[in-house]
């Protein structure tokens, strides 16, 4: 999904309003997928690879989360064995290899931006590199490519209390 709208945005030149009202479409299916990820983390479990590949959108708005072959109890110890996808990981997870929600919640911070700009909040020539950015708060801007589209502050704000640096 993610994808292909990166490249309808890429083909055409969108005007502001037809971009809201699509990440308007686009937000509502992210709610759903936090929705979803509040309730597994209420259980104790973490999900552990949230990415835009692994949220399905079915019929009717439908919202599936794909992929819980490395979810775990929250509080366990991954160190050494850290799985999941790099752009996605959080920086406490390379450090303390603990489980908790808050890798979770960073990792939705990271596809909340990607949805508002359609682009990568992070990016490398290889994971260690991607590694180093996450580790470090080197991301790219909050802003879509098209200087004509504006994001609002609110969702900015939401965006980097997210995938801050730092859990705290």
């Amino acid at each position: 999904e993610m994808r292909q709208c990166r490249e309808k945005n890429a083909r055409s030149k969108i005007s502001s309003r037809r971009f809201e009202r699509a990440l308007q479409t686009r937000l509502e299916g992210f709610l759903k997928v936090c929705d979803a990820i509040e309730d597994c983390h209420r259980r104790g479990i973490v999900h552990c690879d949230l990415k835009p590949e692994n949220i399905m959108l079915g019929q009717n708005g439908v919202v599936y989360v794909m992929d819980w072959g490395i979810a775990c109890p929250v509080g366990t110890q991954r160190t050494g064995h850290v799985d999941g996808t790099p752009a996605y990981m959080a920086p406490e997870l390379f450090q303390e290899g603990v489980t908790n929600p808050l890798s979770d919640i960073f990792a939705l911070g990271m596809i909340l931006n990607e949805i508002v700009t359609l682009r990568k909040h992070v990016s490398g020539a290889n994971s260690q590199e991607i590694i180093a950015k996450i580790r470090t708060g080197q991301y790219e801007p909050s802003t879509p490519e098209n200087p004509r589209i504006r994001i609002s502050s609110a969702l900015s704000a939401i965006i980097e209390k997210a995938c801050a640096p730092r859990p705290a």
